[in-house]
């Protein structure tokens, strides 16, 4: 990332890509016809080098290789009737190569944009949970009360939002990486 202000994303090393090699859980599935997460563990001082040059070329010419856009999705059960099929979620199984790729983007994003957040932030952060931010209230609750101060919320629950999105919507549109 360059001091400019702006996001950019950084060349990875050898090593950087060992890391997130290693890094891999072997148990984990991988599309069809794919690279298993043991196997490429097993041989990352051989492909590291490969995939480095892939993803570097893929930062410098703001692309990402087709082949490892494409996932196998299926359907998981949510919850309640098995015959209804607002009950179902879809899961993408990834290639493994993409989630060394993803794992060295969002470790770069995710410094990134640190700098800019709010330590109160608990959402989409690691080892924050909607816990911390509960306690994090009742606590303030509990001090305005102690100091006879008023106290109120309106809470919600999202738990069903993405189950009211068109996801044609989502479906259609494009996300770039760079």
């Amino acid at each position: 990332m360059q001091n400019d202000g702006l996001f950019h994303f950084d060349n990875v090393s050898i090593e950087e890509m060992k890391t997130e090699i290693g890094r891999l859980n072997p148990s984990k599935a991988t599309t069809f016809k794919n690279i298993p997460p043991k196997i490429l563990k097993g041989s990352s001082d051989i492909c590291a080098e490969s995939l480095q040059i892939i993803f570097n070329d893929g930062i410098e010419n703001y692309s990402f290789p087709d082949k490892l856009k494409s996932a196998d999705v299926s359907s998981l059960h949510k919850a309640e009737a098995k015959t209804s099929k607002k009950n179902y979620r879809p899961v993408s199984v990834l290639p493994t190569v993409s989630k060394v790729f993803e794992r060295s983007m969002d470790r770069q994003i995710i410094k990134y944009t640190t700098l800019f957040l709010s330590i109160l932030l608990c959402g989409f952060r690691k080892r924050f949970t909607t816990q911390h931010a509960l306690i994090r209230m009742l606590e303030k609750w509990k001090v305005s009360l102690d100091n006879g101060e008023n106290v109120g919320a309106i809470l919600m629950d999202f738990s069903k939002a993405f189950d009211c999105i068109k996801h044609d919507l989502i479906s259609n549109t494009t996300c770039l990486w760079f």
